[in-house]
């Protein structure tokens, strides 16, 4: 039951950040974007965390192979899930660091950054929540 409710809880975080990263234009005028985006990222943090314990902990579960065996769908899975969501923290900390300590904003190059990283927060995290929704075990 908790596995349903981390899933239902990443979905609607992903659910969340893909909305406000898509549809940002509509309210630009209504709502500080920025400050969204602050109080956002403390979630996202926590999200990756949560996402980086599970795959981790997937990963590790599905290292039983051996070298005489063929490499089975859920090896494959486990291992493209844990190394995207160690590119997902890694390129998160470090931008988001970077907004937190900095005097000023973001430079370009940063704020380009943060397109890709909430694409691949929104796809990480909804992959992960599959995962934990379906895994019966």
């Amino acid at each position: 039951m908790v596995r349903k409710v981390i899933s239902v809880a990443l979905w609607t975080l992903a659910a969340a950040v893909g909305f406000h990263f898509v549809f940002t234009p509509f309210y630009d005028g209504v709502l500080d974007i920025a400050l969204v985006w602050e109080v956002l990222n403390w979630f996202m943090a926590a999200g990756i965390l949560v996402v980086a314990v599970i795959q981790f902990n997937r990963q590790r579960g599905a290292q039983g192979h051996s070298r005489a065996e063929p490499l089975g769908r859920e090896y494959l899975a486990a291992n493209a899930a844990f190394y995207a969501s160690a590119v997902l923290a890694l390129l998160f900390f470090w931008n988001w660091i970077d907004a937190l300590t900095g005097t000023g904003p973001q430079s370009d190059t940063r704020l380009v950054w943060w397109a890709f990283i909430d694409s691949l927060f929104v796809l990480v995290l909804g992959a992960t929540g599959c995962y934990l929704w379906g895994d019966d075990s």
